[in-house]
């Protein structure tokens, strides 16, 4: 029984012993199947080891194993993995099935293949899923750990079980980061849950993730929360109530992950950002001051981006916008800029995801003396963009009968077409598809842009 707890340490170096062994005193002569008393005591000195319980490999432990008939009991034991410290407190039953009761904690763990590798396979590809780096720390006053019961000599085919876990605490994140459906990264905040391993595989779960500081998708945000619950039967992760405040507004919405035996992760989301400033979200690179309102619904496989299908629209209102805020993915900005004479007061757009590419079925901007309308399309995996536009001015006078001909005719005598990428667009004119002519000419009427028209 001694040597079966020393096995499932695994232990590699030196350490200081102590033994007492003998019958207890109220044995018998006439007894000789009494089972003796025992008691060692293991004192690391220069000692590593790697509990089959948990393959993490720690060096320089302290602390003490005490090992008697009935099983182990760890005091305090302490360890080192490069820079990050991990201690054990707890009891290990002698026979089996065995089951540790542990108190276990950590500090500055990386999160890498070495910790990967340790955990139960169900939990580590749930950490891979979600894509997790940076480092963490964690205390889990309540851990069980049970191996599964012998399987009889008389029937050999039947499999070994994985063990069972169950654990419950908190996990602090320190410059991590994740892929929950949207980039979240240098997150320094706190997870506090309660999971269960069955059979080898992650059965139900429970928490809170919360977190001070952090940035969505590269935009600096505060006071994010999200509930997460894990059905036992399902391979599937609910976020739900997400919440942060992200560039002077709001943030909320729900993510669902699903990540069978089989097949690739998929995830859904729904997000809806409010009252956000453009100047924040746009790092201020822009002359776009405004405020920005947008949703998103978007689904597909997680490392497949063509299997990406959502829609979403936004409406910027402000002042001295010259560029067209278009939204992707609710927090990917991108600004197609436009050689306008005179700034946007609004902007409205309405676009569907397929893919890489994003179909615009709707765009409007306006401003003091013109409205402008649109739709195209946009690849944000090359960047291209294909959009036309045609003008209004709201003030002109509306004519009886001849008002809607008008209009007609105006949206046929001059288009606006942007095409190229989004960092240097071509913007052209043409009139009645045939006149082609500079967008100088179009915007700036009169004034000189080096060109004429031409045909």
């Amino acid at each position: 029984e001694a040597r079966d707890a020393w096995d499932e340490l695994r232990p590699q170096g030196t350490l200081d012993v102590a033994l007492s062994y003998g019958l207890p005193p109220s044995a018998a002569t006439t007894r000789p199947t009494t089972q003796p008393v025992y008691e060692i005591t293991l004192t690391p000195t220069h000692l590593a080891a790697t509990p089959k319980v948990l393959p993490y490999a720690l060096s320089d432990l302290t602390g003490t194993i005490v090992i008697k008939p009935e099983g182990a009991e760890i005091r305090n034991v302490v360890g080192k993995h490069g820079g990050a410290t991990v201690s054990v407190s707890g009891a290990c039953d002698a026979a089996p099935p065995r089951t540790l009761r542990l108190k276990l904690s950590g500090r500055e763990v990386p999160v890498d293949q070495d910790l990967l590798r340790a955990l139960p396979a169900s939990l580590s590809s749930l950490m891979k899923s979600m894509r997790l780096t940076g480092k963490v720390s964690f205390d889990f006053p309540t851990l069980t750990y049970s191996t599964p019961k012998p399987t009889p000599a008389t029937e050999p085919s039947i499999a070994v079980a994985d063990p069972d876990l169950d654990l419950a605490g908190n996990v602090w994140f320190l410059d991590a980061s994740m892929d929950a459906g949207v980039p979240l990264t240098e997150i320094n905040g706190l997870m506090k849950f309660s999971a269960g391993v069955r059979n080898g595989k992650l059965g139900g779960l429970r928490g809170t993730l919360q977190a001070d500081t952090l940035k969505i998708a590269q935009r600096p945000a505060t006071n994010f929360y999200a509930e997460l619950f894990k059905p036992e039967k399902q391979d599937a992760m609910h976020i739900d109530k997400v919440q942060a405040a992200v560039a002077g507004g709001s943030m909320s919405g729900q993510i669902d992950l699903a990540f069978p035996a089989t097949g690739p992760t998929r995830f859904g989301v729904g997000l809806v950002m409010q009252n956000a400033d453009v100047t924040l979200l746009t790092g201020g690179k822009d002359n776009i001051h405004g405020q920005l309102n947008a949703s998103l619904a978007m689904e597909g496989a997680w490392n497949d981006p063509t299997s990406h299908r959502g829609r979403g629209d936004v409406t910027v209102t402000g002042r001295d916008m010259y560029h067209i805020p278009l939204m992707l993915g609710l927090m990917q900005i991108t600004n197609l800029s436009l050689p306008l004479t005179s700034p946007f007061s609004e902007a409205n757009a309405r676009y569907s995801v397929e893919g890489k590419k994003v179909n615009f079925e709707q765009i409007e901007l306006r401003a003091s003396n013109m409205i402008m309308r649109g739709n195209g399309s946009l690849n944000y995996g090359t960047k291209k963009v294909n959009l036309t536009f045609t003008t209004d001015n709201p003030h002109w006078p509306k004519l009886p009968l001849v008002d809607a001909l008008l209009q007609g005719a105006k949206h046929e005598l001059l288009k606006i077409h942007v095409n190229g990428t989004v960092q240097e667009p071509k913007v052209s004119g043409s009139m009645m598809d045939t006149f082609q002519t500079t967008v100088d000419e179009v915007f700036r009427a009169g004034e000189s842009s080096g060109g004429t028209g031409k045909k």
